[in-house]
């Protein structure tokens, strides 16, 4: 079971569904059990730091420069369809005045 899987099951303990708690606890009890350790174990073991990898950092920023360039190209498009509207809403006005003067 890893760390993540375990907290979500304490989590589930405080759950206002008895049947909910029940089956959390139990399953976490059913895990000690089958891998013969204790409590102890967990409670006092120290968290892992793990550093990420160097590819993990250019993946990391791989991403990071396409989500900016994504939302540099929304920030385009927003802007050339209001240029558009802008000049469509001026094309029906003058339509209009047109209409009007004849």
């Amino acid at each position: 079971m890893d760390r993540l899987k375990l907290i979500k099951l304490l989590n589930l303990t405080l759950s206002e569904n008895d049947g909910e708690a029940l089956s959390a606890t139990r399953k976490i009890n059913y895990f000690i059990k089958e891998n013969n350790i204790k409590w102890e174990d967990i409670l006092n073991r120290k968290p892992e730091i793990r550093q990420p990898e160097k590819d993990e950092y250019a993946i990391l920023h791989m991403n990071l420069m396409k989500e900016r360039s994504y939302s540099q190209e929304l920030q385009n498009n927003f802007k050339f369809s209001k240029t558009i509207l802008k000049y469509l809403l001026l094309f029906v006005f003058i339509l209009i005045v047109v209409i009007i003067l004849k």
